[in-house]
């Protein structure tokens, strides 16, 4: 569903299309219920989550998720395309970052009512899981958040920077839409070698496992000193990727 919502992200113009759009959300929100209910009828618990704890950081994944959607993925999604057809020739040459212009110069609002289903599944969650307001752990819970999603963000911005040096750059975007199916699951979930990559190789199951962690007290130290060590890191080497890469960029017109 998550790839189906980035495919059809220009599609969004016409009011019509948002009231269509937010029928799917109101059909998403009541399957993903039905989903959970169906699982969590024959266990108590997957990993430690109960399951209104898990739809407590369905719900919590979806809000984050959808603004890095409206901010980034429409403008990171198009780099590669616009190498072949020459337009970041014209990005290249405004008096402007080059990394902020190709990341999040053109936000897009198509997916604001998400926003809701999302707070819908929180309330609903949470109501369930007796979940009270402890504004010490939500304000830690959003630092982390912001600090996981910068780190979500320098991830997709190599992956995406990569097009500059190949030839193809179809299986770019491949790589970068299945990344995002690991951002609804906590990190808890998975074990062996996929934990150990998508945890410190390509750090994406932290970003809301982190957070949802310190809200319902699930956390560890471990992931905490992890996430802060991993974001710099990874926006350091962004930010050097990507003026490595520009530096050596050949312009589809020369």
């Amino acid at each position: 569903m998550t790839f189906l919502r980035i495919a059809l992200i220009r599609e969004m113009q016409s009011p019509l299309h948002f009231i269509f759009w937010g029928i799917g959300m109101s059909v998403n929100f009541g399957l993903f219920i039905y989903f959970y209910r169906t699982i969590y009828g024959h266990v108590d618990a997957i990993a430690g989550w109960t399951k209104y704890e898990m739809l407590f950081y369905r719900g919590f994944a979806e809000l984050f998720f959808t603004l890095f959607l409206m901010l980034a993925i429409n403008n990171l999604q198009t780099l590669p395309e616009k190498i072949t057809t020459g337009r970041l020739d014209f990005v290249l040459l405004k008096p402007i970052h080059s990394q902020f212009m190709v990341s999040l110069s053109d936000p897009h609002l198509g997916f604001a009512l998400n926003l809701v289903s999302a707070l819908g599944m929180i309330l609903y969650s949470s109501a369930h899981i007796g979940w009270e307001a402890d504004w010490f752990r939500l304000g830690g819970a959003l630092l982390f958040t912001a600090i996981g999603l910068v780190m979500l963000y320098s991830v997709c911005m190599v992956i995406v920077t990569l097009s500059m040096w190949v030839q193809r750059a179809e299986f770019v975007n491949q790589v970068f839409f299945s990344l995002f199916g690991f951002l609804f699951v906590p990190s808890t979930v998975y074990g062996g070698v996929s934990r150990i990559v998508f945890s410190y190789a390509l750090p994406v199951l932290f970003v809301f496992t982190v957070p949802v962690g310190l809200l319902l007290d699930k956390g560890s130290a471990e992931m905490l000193i992890a996430t802060l060590l991993l974001a710099p890191v990874w926006f350091a080497a962004s930010w050097y990727f990507w003026r490595t890469s520009v530096r050596f960029y050949t312009s589809t017109g020369s």
